[in-house]
């Protein structure tokens, strides 16, 4: 079984809370480094918004890892922070 990337393209709805968005990334970070096959986390800041890229082990620990992480705190407060029209991708490599 392949690796899970998770993609999210974004925007903050105010760009005064650049600080307090970068926290609560860092904080989300340290969460996601105890949840069961996660791999790694990047985040990306360009002029057209945010991105950030979480790889899993593979699609169940990614399913699990995501609805654990929408029942965190951190969660809850970088919904006040994100613009709610946000896409996002998951998707397994391709082998060439």
């Amino acid at each position: 079984m392949s690796e899970i990337i998770q993609v999210i393209l974004f925007r903050l709805l105010d760009l005064g809370a650049r600080d307090e968005f970068l926290e609560l990334s860092q904080e989300m970070k340290v969460w996601l480094g105890d949840q069961e096959g996660f791999l790694s986390y990047g985040l990306y800041e360009g002029k057209e918004g945010w991105a950030n890229c979480i790889v899993w082990r593979n699609l169940e620990d990614s399913k699990n890892g995501n609805e654990a992480f929408l029942k965190t705190g951190i969660y809850q407060a970088l919904q006040k922070l994100v613009d709610s029209d946000f896409r996002g991708f998951v998707g397994e490599e391709v082998s060439l």
